[in-house]
């Protein structure tokens, strides 16, 4: 019985990391973080998305993650460095001028503030 509200528990998401029996089950902690996880990384390409259409003046459905900035977007040089500098700030993260000098597509700076954030 108290394994199976154990399992209810887990999946309804109301529960720390601790179980009802004392034991150890490591899938409890993967399977919200996995959950919030997707959650995150949705609203992170939503926004550099939204901020990369907003600076453009493009629809957001018109971006992928393989959109090139410039190639693709239609971007300038200048346009890129502000997509970068709104990423910055919406994110609170700094992006040294080296790494964004390597930013080239929209996937390019959705990598880079997943693993910097």
């Amino acid at each position: 019985m108290n394994r199976i509200i154990f399992y209810i528990i887990i999946f309804a998401g109301f529960l720390s990391p601790i179980s009802l029996d004392g034991k150890d089950y490591p899938l409890q902690s993967q399977v919200n973080l996995s959950y919030e996880n997707h959650i995150i990384a949705d609203d992170i390409l939503n926004k550099i998305k939204n901020i990369t259409a907003k600076q453009l003046d493009i629809k957001v459905d018109d971006i992928t993650l393989e959109s090139n900035f410039i190639n693709d977007l239609g971007a300038s040089e200048l346009d890129v460095v502000e997509i970068i500098l709104a990423a910055e700030k919406e994110f609170v993260i700094n992006i040294p001028d080296d790494e964004a000098e390597t930013l080239y597509t929209v996937g390019d700076l959705y990598n880079y503030v997943k693993e910097n954030i």
